[in-house]
């Protein structure tokens, strides 16, 4: 019994050394992330979101505003009902401008807006056969989508890519997948 008041105070303790913010459901409706849109002229987020939302999310946001850069990341774990108000993890840093602008430099350069804006898997032209002459088909049901949030000049850009890591792998030479994959391992680099 004292095992179980002990493993309980202990909880407790760790519980509330966190960062633990209360917040509504994080949609792109969400007071937060417009929050976070309509106080910056500049930001790039990213969050993954698994098949059926049961692992919850994590948004990683680096933000220009003044000259002056900060990465917030916000999470939060587990599964959500319709209407189910979850607390989430948040943490906010200044960043280097340099670091920052080298980031943002790396979206430019290979040309992020230009690229698709909904990769659901491999294409028919990527299939590429075995060693007996058959078809090798990549796509998988139930994974998780990776995306990408820019914010400039007031337009909001949205970059939703599906299983990417697996898809490279499985049908590389996506040239578009390969963007979006390095700017998305840029942004959540740290």
């Amino acid at each position: 019994m004292r095992l179980i008041t002990y493993l309980v105070m202990l909880m407790s303790i760790i519980g509330c050394a966190k960062k633990n913010y209360p917040s509504k459901i994080i949609d792109s409706g969400d007071t937060f992330i417009d929050s976070l849109f309509a106080d910056s002229k500049l930001i790039v987020m990213s969050n993954t979101t698994s098949a059926w939302n049961y692992s919850g999310w994590k948004h990683t946001c680096l933000i220009r505003k003044r000259s002056k850069w900060k990465l917030i990341t916000f999470e939060m774990r587990g599964y959500k009902l319709p209407g189910m108000r979850l607390p989430f993890n948040y943490s906010e840093t200044l960043i280097k401008k340099n670091l920052g602008d080298s980031i943002y430099k790396i979206f430019k350069l290979n040309n992020f807006l230009k690229i698709p804006s909904i990769n659901e898997g491999c294409d028919t032209s990527e299939l590429h056969k075995n060693s007996k002459g058959k078809f090798i088909f990549c796509n998988r049901n139930d994974v998780a989508t990776y995306h990408i949030y820019i914010k400039t000049k007031g337009e909001i850009t949205k970059k939703s890519y599906r299983d990417i890591f697996f898809n490279n792998e499985c049908c590389p030479g996506n040239k578009d997948r390969q963007t979006f994959i390095k700017c998305y391992n840029a942004l959540n680099s740290f």
